[in-house]
């Protein structure tokens, strides 16, 4: 059932599946960003001037709920934010989007409900402003993080949940 059910799903969206490994995958890849083409960032300060000057990303994602350890889809992503922040000059510059997490798995929807309700009160569907789109959030996210010209993406600090 669960392979007819990544079959359904592939052909719906237009996708391919992928059999690596015994296993059946759904391939969609987001965006290939290849570290041979980026550096390592900087993270070595030899004075505190240069600590201050430094830009930091610091990012938070926001899901209607965690779903149990044996749910295929653990989180249902909602939100996600970023700023990017330096100690000389503070919030320098923000990213923000709605995120649509797609169909809320069979019965959970009250669990997602009081989630949100209790938290960041993100309806769970026909949110006008989210979007679907995950391949535009994620490039719109890698450009809104690499500096400039350079080939270099910034550290990215995140909360652990």
């Amino acid at each position: 059932f669960i392979r007819m059910a990544h079959q359904w799903k592939a052909k719906k969206n237009n996708k391919t599946l992928n059999k690596s490994e015994g296993k059946e995958q759904l391939q969609d890849p987001v965006c290939f960003v290849t570290t041979r083409e980026m550096s390592n960032p900087h993270v070595n300060w030899f004075s505190d001037k240069e600590v201050c000057e430094d830009v930091f990303h610091f990012v938070s994602f926001l899901s209607l709920a965690d779903l149990p350890l044996n749910c295929e889809q653990r989180f249902l992503p909602c939100e996600v934010a970023c700023i990017k922040y330096s100690m000389r000059k503070g919030i320098i510059d923000e990213f923000h989007c709605f995120i649509d997490p797609g169909t809320i798995p069979c019965g959970f929807r009250y669990h997602c409900q009081i989630s949100s309700d209790n938290t960041h009160k993100i309806p769970l569907s026909n949110f006008e402003h989210a979007s679907s789109n995950y391949r535009e959030i994620f490039q719109q996210f890698i450009a809104f993080l690499k500096p400039g010209k350079s080939n270099c993406f910034l550290p990215v600090y995140c909360k652990l949940a």
